[in-house]
């Protein structure tokens, strides 16, 4: 596909005024309203249906054709960052690459979204979603549109940064919410009853021995087997150093294959919890989903990127959640390649190449042709 010096221009100034733009504060930011005049300039009213899908103040843009009847395909992108760290410095160009708040995770996807939209109008069955909330969970962005909207198709091309890499998927994702009570002591008299904090150590010794968390050595391990880290511990209520801790809460993070059922992990859960008296609160975060290695889709992606890219992709696995899960849910097939190092994401030095938020429009703009 071939960008003309005008439209290079184009999108990068896009990229950029969305970029300087704040995004954490979600109500208060301006980049939806960019995003939407931008779009309201490039399609005719008459042929397309631009709008804002806002839930509980979250603005989410929606785009597709007015002779939209069945989607085939889904662009999802989101608009909103994490609050910067006190290292940030704000935005920045340097000839083509853009530093700044949310360049790669994931502005500069949203700017490859509209591209990979524009360039395919010809298609009446793909709509774009940029949503507001993606890295505050999704519930008023993704969740909204696809379940109280239907905006979701057989195929959802995600645009989350993979460093020009082929994603192979992600992992479902469920946060446990744990708690212990006994009764708080002298801590001259260790023996008189127990200690919370002991009680937590064989509780945990017993999760790593059930779920075999120490076959887990690398990111391949992890990536095909249940992991749970414990993610934050508050013993007892007392600052007094002379005491055996009577209470204990916290929080594990649990990542598990999407082929594995949430309830098998939450009643074994239960079941060693019964043993030593703790008690637990589930929150689902979402199914995983993975891209077969061998499948027909598998195939037709490397065949697009050797003609995109000439050279075979890179592969890469995630661990964490992105708004592929809502769309999983659904049965969609999902695709991620995005322009920006994944590495640098929420970080101080956030930059992307406008060149590669082109290479990843032109990718996906291909491979809507070949999923016909």
């Amino acid at each position: 596909m071939y960008y003309s010096r005008n439209e290079l221009e184009e999108y990068k100034n896009l990229l950029w005024q969305i970029v300087k733009e704040q995004s954490h504060e979600r109500l208060k930011s301006k980049v939806p309203t960019i995003l939407y005049k931008y779009l309201h300039k490039k399609l005719p009213d008459k042929e397309y249906v631009i709008r804002i899908v806002e839930s509980n103040g979250i603005k989410n843009i929606v785009a597709h054709s007015k002779k939209l009847r069945n989607i085939r395909i889904v662009l999802n992108g989101h608009w909103d960052t994490v609050v910067p760290p006190s290292t940030y410095k704000g935005p920045k160009k340097e000839k083509t690459v853009i530093w700044g708040q949310g360049a790669c995770d994931m502005k500069g996807g949203v700017v490859a979204a509209i591209i990979t939209f524009l360039k395919n109008l010809k298609y009446d069955d793909i709509v774009l979603n940029l949503v507001g909330d993606e890295e505050i969970g999704g519930k008023n962005g993704t969740n909204v549109l696809v379940n109280d909207y239907g905006l979701w198709g057989k195929y959802a091309f995600i645009y989350e940064p993979t460093n020009l890499a082929v994603s192979l998927g992600q992992k479902s994702g469920l946060f446990v919410k744990y708690s212990y009570q006994g009764y708080q002591g002298h801590g001259a008299y260790p023996h008189r009853g127990p200690n919370a904090l002991f009680i937590f150590y064989q509780f945990w010794n017993k999760i790593a021995e059930e779920f075999e968390l120490e076959k887990i050595q690398s990111d391949d391990d992890a990536f095909d087997n249940i992991t749970i880290t414990p993610s934050y511990l508050k013993v007892g209520n007392s600052k007094n150093k002379n005491v055996v801790p009577g209470k204990l809460e916290g929080y594990f993070d649990i990542r598990f294959p999407p082929t594995v059922p949430v309830d098998e992990i939450t009643t074994k859960l239960r079941e060693l919890g019964d043993e030593f008296g703790f008690r637990f609160q589930f929150n689902y975060i979402g199914k995983g989903w993975r891209l077969k290695v061998g499948s027909p889709l598998y195939n037709v992606i490397i065949k697009t990127y050797q003609k995109v890219f000439n050279k075979k992709p890179q592969f890469i696995k995630k661990m964490g959640t992105n708004d592929g899960r809502y769309y999983a849910e659904k049965g969609s097939q999902i695709i991620n390649i995005g322009p920006g190092d994944n590495k640098l994401s929420h970080s101080a030095k956030e930059h992307v190449d406008v060149n590669d938020v082109l290479s990843v429009a032109q990718f996906y703009s291909e491979l809507i042709k070949q999923l016909q």
